[in-house]
């Protein structure tokens, strides 16, 4: 059975506080570091540079972390060193320093035969951003600590004819008891844009069963899916899921 990395919150900082004596006044700093969510894109030669939700192109010069190679493109949680300005097609060259995968999937098509699957079981969601094309939702549910993976969705009704509305489907598996757990995840959003083409923006909404009862999420899909938020980064630990 495939086995994904789910993220799981600390706790949230502020953007601004994570730059150490960084800045372009006063030159860059290998003391300096930055916490994003960004995009690894995998390139040859076991290369790889990072895209954030803003659009900003990175490219990694340096790492403290030579044996990461990867294999598909992902999102993650980066923490990074600016080590320039602009340069060529790239914004910034850094130093890669720690760098956690964060589970990354695409829209799923839910129909009757995988819907018991899919589950419902209810969520709590803290906030969903666009970044990079890419849905994101920070998240809680419920975990007894039993050991037992969740598996979590974005999902499109095959029976429903407005596909732009989507569902965010938890399957606890039974584990729907104990604390509270705090998670991130991140959903490409390519398949929406292609049932959109030719649209410069479009807004979607995000059907949630909740502690509370069922809630949507209206979001707007604009500047290809580029995002100007990232005040908020979350800290993260990891869990296993499938």
């Amino acid at each position: 059975m495939k086995k994904f990395s789910l993220m799981l919150l600390t706790g949230m900082l502020l953007f601004p506080l994570l730059f150490s004596a960084c800045n372009d006044d006063d030159g860059y700093s290998l003391d300096g570091f930055v916490i994003d969510i960004a995009t690894v894109n995998p390139l040859p030669q076991a290369n790889y540079d990072l895209t954030l939700d803003d659009g900003q192109k990175l490219w990694v010069a340096a790492t403290a972390i030579p044996g990461y190679r990867p294999q598909k493109t992902t999102r993650a949680m980066v923490n990074y060193t600016l080590l320039s300005d602009t340069i060529g097609d790239y914004d910034h060259y850094v130093k890669v320093n720690y760098l956690e995968p964060i589970l990354t999937k695409p829209i799923v098509e839910m129909t009757a035969a995988n819907a018991d699957s899919i589950g419902n079981d209810p969520l709590l969601i803290d906030a969903m951003w666009i970044g990079d094309g890419y849905l994101n939702i920070s998240f809680k549910m419920r975990a007894g600590g039993t050991g037992k993976p969740h598996m979590v969705n974005l999902v499109q009704d095959t029976e429903s004819t407005d596909l732009n509305t989507l569902e965010f489907r938890q399957n606890a598996f039974g584990d729907n008891y104990g604390n509270l757990a705090n998670g991130i995840v991140c959903f490409n959003l390519e398949k929406l844009v292609a049932e959109n083409e030719g649209a410069d923006s479009f807004n979607f909404i995000v059907k949630v069963n909740t502690f509370d009862g069922e809630k949507s999420y209206e979001l707007t899909y604009k500047n290809n899916g580029m995002s100007s938020d990232t005040s908020n980064i979350p800290t993260m630990t990891s869990v296993v899921v499938e």
